[in-house]
Order: structure tokens, then C-alpha cells, then sequence
């Protein structure tokens, strides 16, 4: 509770269920709140402006997970755990790589941490508009043509229209392609403001139906803007099939299983949410195999080991609280979703025990396998080591009696490993601003400088204590140096 309500078309919104028992969410420029769970108001989290946050069904936790870019009309989670945002007002990145706790510029710079790296957008992709409502990504395969398969499509209520665009990989990052317009309209009461790709792989488009555009072009008091009229469409291709929906409350376990990682990716998200929702851990061995599987190099064909299908296997597991040891191997797996994935819960698969995160962290055996990985080559399997250690670090110093726990010099070691010295370049211009902002791998370093520095500021006392210790002096000078700033 404890939402901004200033401005109705920026209240929180985007609700998605994400993997690891969260709720993910998305709030707009102009609202300003204090959120806590009932009964709690001392506890309260001040959320301003546009920023994602995340939180637990029950109402327990709630964790801002980034600031900016201005009204985030748009949330896709493909089968392989990459997100999307988008900027709604078409400042040249329609769509953008989702990481937690990162930086976006637009309408909430005030809301960053003066060493903040800006996320580099992806610049040159504009839509016509200022408006961009919503994202939604086809299947791969499903009830369209080629052309349109495996396609960002992205809701221009302005334009009337539903633009496309091609997403392709370059290396780690993501290179956009414009594609033709799904669907233009001649109707200028045609405004779409929320689209999705359903279980059928049909897209459903929620149509305002307005003659009035949508987005403080126009007075909101306009006496023409309409209140009573709107729509629902279905799309697809005439020639092709849509998908069989089946019930997922009442599917068999092999019946959920075959849907991971499937053609349709709304029914593989369906299908990992019900093993979940339905408690089979009767499954949990089935799914240990599927998340262990290789890929075969003999047979491309064989999909029993497809990323995607691996990464929903090992959300099932996380939500049953029935991962194990299998988990160990897979960080270091050749795929980089995998191993993203799988170093996000390898604090909760090194025991058996359903006691909870607090508790299994308290393993050496954890940090000292993250810290093995602190190594990779994918930067955001890098983040994600960070993003996994951070908080759960915060929470074994809250629950100690000492507030230094044994493993504390652990505990830095792991952190401060990726704090490497900053890079000078490359150098980009800022997608919103233009000014000169550093890009690719100068960008992920000071994103992991950024992550450390910012866990390690809520424990100022173990990071002065850690500093004069003997254990510190082991470090470089470097990783010292940052610590020192988290002061």
C-alpha cells in the first residue's frame, strides 16, 4: 500500500509474474509514494517516479529494481529469462534489455546515485509518436506467417498503428532491426494501449477507441475525448492454425512438462506457474533431467535440451523449493541464459532443506562457487552473480548478532572481485541526451563497479571493520579504493 495516485495514466502497472516468487511491476513519471505491507508504515520505501520494482504475492517484501527511463508501457519476458521495457515517448528505443537495478535515462535521473552509469540505448529505431503503449513479442513458431514470427510488435496509439521490429543478437547485446507495420488503421479512433501475445499465439490488442489521442497532446477535460466506448481484438493469420489451449489446472505432469519451453511461450510460462501453483514435486526428478540435459551437437534437432526449456525446468524447481547439487554444474554451462539463470538460485540449490535463502547462503560452499564464477565472459552473468550476492549478503549481516558474521571477509572477496578498475572506452552518446556516456564493455564495468559500491553501502560498519583487516590488504588496490567510496 502506499502508492502514488497523482497522475492516473502513470499508476503502477505492467504486473507480471516473474520467476523466484515475484511479482514484477512498473510505475509511471509523475506519481510519488511510500510503499509498505499494511501495518508496517515505518518500514515504508519511498517510490518515486518512473522505476521498476518487484515484490512477494503475500505483501512481504518489496524492492525497487531500477530508476528511469519515463513511462514503461511495456514488460516481455522471453522463454530464456531476458526481459524488455519500453520507453513510452519514442526517444529512439521503442524497446531495451531489462537488467535489475540499472540506470535508464528519461524521467527519474534525480532518482540516481551520483556514480551511475547510464544504460546505453539502443539509438536510431524511432517509432513516430510519443505515446509507445505496449510490447509484445510473437512466437517463433505459432498462427503467423514467417515474417512475422519471433517479432517485437510495439502499440502506437498515436499512429494508429502496431509497428514491428526484428530483435537480432550481436554477441551480447541486441541489434533492432524496423520492420514494415504489423497493422495500420484508417480509423483514427483506432488507439491501441496494451497488446499481448495470448496461450493461442494470437495477439490481443485492448483498443481505447478514442478520438482523442492519448498522451497530453490534448487537454484532459477535452469535451471530445470518449468514455464509454473500447475494444478487444484478436489477431492472426487467416491461413494458419492458433494454438490448442489446454487447462492448466488440470493437465497431467507430462502433459506441463512438454509444455516448457514449448512453441508457445505464454504456455510454457503457464506451465512452469502451475507445477509451481499445483505443488508436483512429484516432477522434481523429471525436471532435474531436463535442467542437466547437453545440448547435442549430432543431433540439432533433439530440442530436450533447448535453453529455453532448461531455464522454465529451473524456475519450476526454484518454485517448489526442490532444487539440488544439479544445479552446481550448470553455472557453468555453454549457454549464457543458463548459467544467468542458474547463478540467480544457486544460493537455494546447495541443500535440500526448504528452510529459505537466509539460511542456505550461510554455506561457504556458495560464495565460494560464485566467486568461482566471477570470471565469466557474459557481463550479464557477471551482474547477475552481483545482483544474487548483494541482497542476500545484506540479509546474513541483518540476522547476525555481531553484524560480522565469520564469512564476512567471504563475503567481500566474492563482491569486490568484480570490482575492477573502471575503463575509458568506448565511448557513445547518450539515446536521450546525446552527450558523450560510456558504452559496451566500458558500460558493463561500471555497471559491476556501480553494483558493488551500492551493496556494499548498506553495511558501512563490516566494510570499515573488513578494511582494516588483514584479509583486505590481500585485495588489489583497486577493489580497496571502492570499498573505501561504499564509506
Amino acid at each position: 500500500t502506499g502508492f502514488g495516485v497523482q497522475d492516473s495514466h502513470l499508476f503502477p502497472h505492467q504486473f507480471m509474474r516473474a520467476p523466484g516468487g515475484w511479482i514484477w511491476m512498473a510505475q509511471g513519471a509523475f506519481n510519488y509514494g511510500k510503499v509498505s505491507q499494511p501495518g508496517h508504515e515505518k518500514e515504508a520505501q519511498q517510490f518515486d517516479q518512473t522505476r521498476m520494482a518487484k515484490f512477494r504475492p503475500d505483501g512481504s517484501e518489496f524492492t525497487i529494481t531500477s530508476n528511469g527511463p519515463c513511462n514503461i508501457w511495456g514488460l516481455v519476458l522471453n522463454g530464456e529469462g531476458e526481459a524488455f521495457i519500453q520507453e513510452a515517448n519514442d526517444y529512439g528505443y521503442p524497446v531495451m534489455p531489462f537488467h535489475e537495478y540499472a540506470n535508464y535515462p528519461g524521467c527519474s535521473n534525480g532518482q540516481w546515485k551520483s556514480y551511475a552509469p547510464e544504460f546505453p540505448g539502443t539509438p536510431g529505431i524511432p517509432m513516430g509518436g510519443t505515446g509507445l503503449s505496449g510490447l509484445a513479442l510473437t512466437d517463433a513458431k505459432g498462427p503467423f506467417t514467417d515474417a512475422w514470427r519471433d517479432v517485437m510488435l510495439v502499440a502506437n496509439p498515436i499512429t494508429n498503428r502496431i509497428n514491428a521490429i526484428k530483435m537480432h543478437r550481436d554477441g551480447p547485446r541486441w541489434r533492432l532491426e524496423k520492420l514494415p507495420d504489423f497493422i495500420e488503421s484508417s480509423d483514427p479512433w483506432f488507439r491501441p494501449i496494451a497488446i499481448t501475445i495470448g496461450p493461442d499465439g494470437c495477439l490481443y490488442i485492448v483498443d481505447w477507441y478514442n478520438k482523442i489521442i492519448s498522451h497530453n497532446e490534448v487537454a484532459r477535460n477535452h469535451p471530445d475525448r470518449d468514455k464509454t466506448r473500447g475494444r478487444i481484438w484478436r489477431v492472426k493469420a487467416k491461413t494458419m492454425p492458433a494454438f490448442t489451449v489446454p487447462d492448466f489446472t488440470k493437465a497431467t505432469g507430462d502433459q506441463l512438462l512438454a509444455k516448457l519451453g514449448g512453441d508457445s511461450l505464454a504456455q510454457s510460462h503457464l506451465a512452469w506457474q502451475a507445477i509451481i501453483d499445483r505443488d508436483m514435486k512429484d516432477l522434481a526428478p523429471k525436471l532435474r533431467k531436463i535442467v542437466a540435459a547437453k545440448s547435442n551437437a549430432t543431433n540439432p534437432s533433439d530440442t530436450s535440451a533447448i535453453p529455453a526449456r532448461r531455464i522454465a525446468a529451473l524456475w519450476a524447481l526454484e518454485g517448489l523449493r526442490e532444487l539440488d547439487n544439479t544445479l552446481a554444474a550448470t553455472v557453468s554451462d555453454l549457454n549464457r541464459n543458463v548459467r544467468r539463470e542458474a547463478v540467480r538460485f544457486l544460493p537455494r540449490g546447495l541443500t535440500a532443506e526448504p528452510s529459505g535463502i537466509i539460511h542456505l547462503i550461510k554455506s561457504d560452499d556458495v560464495l565460494e562457487r560464485l566467486l568461482s564464477q566471477t570470471g565469466d565472459t557474459d557481463s550479464e552473468v557477471r551482474a547477475a552473480i552481483l545482483q544474487t550476492l548483494g541482497p542476500v549478503m545484506n540479509m546474513e549481516f541483518y540476522n547476525s548478532s555481531t553484524g560480522y558474521p565469520q564469512n564476512t571477509a567471504l563475503w567481500m572477496r566474492a563482491l569486490l572481485s568484480l570490482a575492477r578498475a573502471p575503463l575509458t572506452e568506448p565511448m557513445g552518446k547518450s539515446t536521450q541526451s546525446g552527450k558523450p556516456i560510456k558504452v559496451l564493455e566500458a558500460y558493463d564495468r561500471e555497471f559491476e563497479r556501480y553494483l558493488v559500491r551500492m551493496f556494499l553501502e548498506k553495511q558501512p560498519n563490516a566494510v570499515a571493520k573488513f578494511l582494516d583487516s588483514d584479509d583486505a590488504k590481500k585485495l588489489p588496490v583497486e577493489a580497496r579504493l571502492l570499498a573505501s567510496l561504499a564509506l
